[in-house]
This record gives structure tokens, sequence and C-alpha cells, in this order.
């Protein structure tokens, strides 16, 4: 989707939305959160990572998917205590 082609369909109406921190910019949950958070809990005052997304949408088939715009914050998946690994 990336490269402006669904992998679905084949259909070159793809969309593009990037998302921060708003109802403006894309999906959120709770109406002000991004979709991507990485906690690591440390007591009363947990770690917090919020990443930016990028989405993308085909108008034709309706297939959706979404990238983390800067991976480097991934990082911190390893000690984050709201993802865990599938083995």
């Amino acid at each position: 989707m990336k490269n402006g082609t669904c992998p679905k369909c084949n259909s070159t109406e793809v969309y593009r939305s990037q998302a921060k921190t708003g109802l403006e910019y894309g999906l959120v949950v709770d109406k002000s959160t991004p979709l991507l958070n990485i906690y690591k809990d440390k007591g009363w005052w947990p770690d917090v990572t919020m990443l930016s997304m990028d989405y993308f949408v085909c108008r034709v088939c309706g297939y959706f998917e979404m990238y983390v715009q800067d991976t480097a914050g991934l990082a911190k998946l390893d000690d984050s205590t709201n993802w865990v690994k599938i083995h």
C-alpha cells in the first residue's frame, strides 16, 4: 500500500492519512490517544511512548493497513507491559 497500489485488489485508489494525537489526523482511541502506545510500568508513573502512525486505505475494496512512522521507537517493545512477543 505504501507504493500506492492495494495488495488485495491492485487498485491505485489508495489514500494515506497521518495520525498524530487528534481526531483530525486519523484513527485514535478514547478521542485523544494515538493507536500505538508502549508502556513500561515504573510504579505510580508509567513510562509511555506514543508512536505516530501512517494509515492507508483502498477506496475500491476497503482494505486497510497501518505502519509506525518512526520504527526506532519500537525498540521499547522489549520492556513494555502492554505488548507481548508472540513466540
